[in-house]
């Protein structure tokens, strides 16, 4: 008679060290010249974690700290796409997700970072406002006052300006308008 026994399934454990732990091994190595080895040995830390953050590769603020790919954008880019939706929004105009994802395409061309076979998608939608706290999404609304205020004579002007200002900041001819 043979019993059959469940083989053990690969658990997956992730962080059984504490940040503190991590800062403390860091410091160890920097500053008390510890081997990387032996400070991991010490401190319970994975050995490449902890080279990699004394390298530099990866930032010793693990709060900070998200595991995948870098962002195709630089902080700096995606920070003019935020201002620009921003500014945008200021005046009454809000996008959709996929109007965001062309823009963002749009933006990236000339930058060498995408190509219009390769667009950016929803997905890279979702985690691009995760990184932008200041962006929220919602759902549109009714005509209400405030929209129907935003369309006076003077908020009309400031938007030519701001367009024009948009214009040459990106270097468009405007005799295609």
């Amino acid at each position: 008679m043979f019993l059959f026994q469940p083989i053990p399934q690969h658990v997956i454990t992730r962080r059984q060290y504490s940040p503190t732990t991590l800062t403390k091994a860091y410091l160890a190595v920097k500053e008390e010249h510890l081997s990387v080895y032996k400070a991991s040995k010490v401190f319970k830390i994975p050995e490449q974690t902890l080279r990699d953050r004394v390298i530099g590769r990866i930032s010793i603020d693990i709060d900070t700290t998200t595991t995948g790919r870098f962002p195709v954008l630089s902080l700096d880019e995606e920070e003019k796409l935020a201002s620009h939706l921003q500014v945008m929004a200021k005046y009454g105009y809000g996008y959709i997700r996929q109007e965001v994802c062309n823009i963002a395409t749009d933006f990236a061309i000339p930058l060498g970072k995408r190509t219009k076979e390769n667009p950016f998608t929803l997905n890279w939608f979702n985690k691009f406002i995760k990184r932008c706290p200041q962006l929220r999404v919602l759902k549109p609304r009714g005509l209400e006052k405030v929209r129907a205020k935003g369309a006076s004579d003077s908020v009309v002007a400031d938007y030519f300006k701001e367009l024009e200002a948009i214009i040459k900041n990106m270097i468009l001819a405007t005799n295609h308008i």
